[in-house]
């Protein structure tokens, strides 16, 4: 009956367009959840390059100090 087909291919067609919309939603959550991870990574690289930059002038500052003592 042509009927029963049209319905079987209208729902046929429903279900692999339910799957892609669910296939789409999971690779944007994905993809969301590299970035936030990608962000926080670079976060902490930065904090991490601070710290060490404070910890660079501080032993510099540090060793200057060091130098003027022994200069007088």
């Amino acid at each position: 009956d042509t009927t029963d087909y049209a319905a079987q291919k209208t729902k046929e067609n429903t279900d692999y367009a339910a799957e892609k919309a669910r296939e789409a939603k999971d690779t944007t959550a994905n993809k969301a959840g590299e970035y936030t991870n990608y962000a926080a990574e670079k976060a902490r690289e930065a904090k991490d390059t601070t710290a060490n930059k404070a910890g660079e002038y501080t032993n510099y500052a540090a060793e200057k100090a060091k130098q003027a003592k022994d200069a007088t």
